[in-house]
């Protein structure tokens, strides 16, 4: 795959931009559909492998072997090892390659207590705490591998085949005194486009439209529109369409109404009958749930018309809207509405 886009969707100062991808892809990808994912397979940053590098004493150019295929140490650190996360296993490892005392009884002692330590030291944290000169073979095989990240696919392949759509926020974290970058998102939001991307199709088959027309209920939060974009273009080449009604909620209206003339046009073309947002620094006390419960009797009308109803974005947020919404419906429309969503399998969950 070959960048050919990167956009920022959101305001130049926002501390997390959120980024539209689109991606040449070189072969097709069959059987992905509207709601799959993929799997990115990240590069860890540059600056990050020569930290590890200089911590070890090490030169990138010494060959090692990774599953069968030699290769120079800072190929095999940058794309197969993660340079964040230090498990128990490599704990063991650095305990014996550096003889501190402090790490050698840490061995001995209670998996929990193990892991609570892991849990406060980051993989450079304990190179530069506990140095010590590893064999370079032997520090790649104790590090743990480079986990991929999903990212929902934000269009149809049935009407665009020969491209990939991403829709990816910067992800930031506290870390003891510091702050941290996700490896997955600063990866993809500094590609350029003609940058070579790796990746492979993960499918979700039950977060993806319904066979029959039923009526739609989409709820997003943030990034969560991405997999929403992807069955409005899809709902757009049927000739049947169900009724759908979008609830979406971001930051603000004027910088952060991410993909605003997709769902303009979608709304215009008649693929949406609905849409209801929420932007939560122009509408302060009003969040996702707000315009779901101004419209209890409509979301039940729905419900009760055998709408499938999807939740795609932030857990946090997400669980909190579900804990509501069960609430509520159950309240209208009698106890255990809400679990008879999930046993008719109309709820959809994509958390994240």
């Amino acid at each position: 795959m070959e960048v050919l886009v990167n956009q920022n969707l959101s305001a130049a100062d926002r501390a997390q931009p959120i980024h539209h991808l689109e991606l040449a892809l070189d072969q097709a990808i069959p059987d992905l559909f509207p709601g799959d994912a993929v799997g990115i397979l990240a590069d860890n940053p540059p600056e990050l492998v020569a930290a590890v590098l200089d911590a070890c004493e090490l030169s990138g150019e010494q060959p090692v072997t990774v599953n069968d295929d030699a290769q120079p140490l800072v190929q095999a650190l940058r794309q197969t090892r993660d340079l964040t996360i230090a498990g128990t296993g490599f704990l063991a490892f650095w305990a014996e390659q550096s003889q501190a005392p402090a790490l050698l009884e840490l061995c001995q002692a209670e998996s929990r207590r193990q892991r609570a330590f892991l849990r406060d030291h980051q993989l450079l944290d304990l190179l530069h705490q506990y140095p010590a000169r590893p064999p370079a073979q032997a520090l790649v095989e104790a590090l743990r591998p480079l986990q991929p990240r999903l990212y929902d696919v934000a269009n149809s392949l049935a009407v665009l085949d020969d491209e990939l759509h991403l829709t990816v926020k910067a992800f930031h974290y506290p870390f003891r005194e510091r702050h941290e970058q996700g490896i997955a998102s600063r990866y993809l939001l500094d590609l350029q486009p003609g940058d070579p991307v790796r990746l492979y199709p993960h499918r979700n088959a039950r977060f993806r439209l319904p066979d029959d027309d039923a009526p739609l209920i989409l709820i997003a939060e943030g990034t969560g529109i991405a997999p929403y974009r992807a069955f409005l273009q899809a709902l757009s080449q049927q000739s049947q369409r169900p009724p759908c009604w979008l609830v979406f909620a971001e930051q603000r209206f004027e910088d952060d109404f991410l993909y605003q003339l997709d769902i303009q046009q979608a709304r215009a073309d008649g693929v949406l009958e609905r849409v209801d947002t929420v932007f939560y620094q122009d509408q302060p006390g009003a969040g996702l749930i707000t315009p779901l419960l101004d419209q209890i009797d409509r979301l039940g009308t729905w419900i009760d018309r055998g709408a499938h109803l999807y939740l795609c974005g932030d857990k946090g947020r997400l669980s909190d809207l579900e804990s509501g919404l069960k609430t509520a419906l159950d309240q209208r429309q009698g106890d255990g509405a809400w679990k008879q969503l999930g046993r008719e399998k109309r709820l959809h969950r994509n958390l994240y």
